[in-house]
């Protein structure tokens, strides 16, 4: 709760999720206005949005944001023909998505081109006793979250990789990254 009062104060919650059950899952389009909002804050720029392969979006009430996450690479795992704007994702989407949007923020020249040749590196103190489950795409993601504490395990032996991404989660592990980009 605490740190998504935080979130709130740093700008970060766009209006799309204000009063919002932050207990259901979040969607790719909340997540892409929660992602633009975030890098906007914290290099305080405005984005421009690119087109998408995503076909679906056209006249969506966020498709601005949609358009800019694309263009910023954060939206690389889902496959254009799998974008669903108001459908939710697994967490193991999540990291994969989170660490484009460090990547934005850590080097220059991030798209979706060029995203996945960045690398973020990560230590593994404890593996998850779900590690198996954790696709092998989503696996450096999901360790550098969690073993720099930008996203929690769902305890201290799981990671429930298939399990959905909520908009509380999205907006911790957000207020998260903006604490660490900022240095606050």
């Amino acid at each position: 709760e605490e740190e998504v009062y935080a979130a709130d104060a740093h700008r970060l919650i766009p209006d799309c999720l204000r009063g919002a059950d932050l207990t259901q899952p979040i969607t790719a389009a909340e997540f892409s206005a929660l992602t633009v909002r975030l890098f906007e804050e914290i290099w305080q720029t405005q984005e421009v949005g690119e087109q998408t392969p995503y076909a679906n979006i056209e006249g969506h009430p966020l498709q601005s944001e949609i358009e800019k996450a694309w263009g910023l690479g954060f939206l690389k795992p889902i496959r254009p023909g799998s974008f669903a704007p108001d459908a939710g994702f697994a967490r193991e989407v999540l990291a994969c998505m989170y660490c484009n949007v460090v990547k934005a923020c850590e080097f220059d020249g991030v798209n979706p081109d060029t995203v996945d040749g960045f690398f973020l590196p990560y230590t593994v103190t404890s593996p998850f006793d779900d590690e198996a489950e954790i696709a092998g795409a989503a696996r450096d993601s999901v360790y550098y979250l969690t073993g720099n504490g930008l996203m929690d395990g769902m305890d201290a032996s799981r990671f429930d990789p298939a399990g959905k991404a909520t908009r509380e989660q999205a907006i911790v592990v957000a207020e998260r990254i903006y604490r660490m980009e900022t240095e606050e």
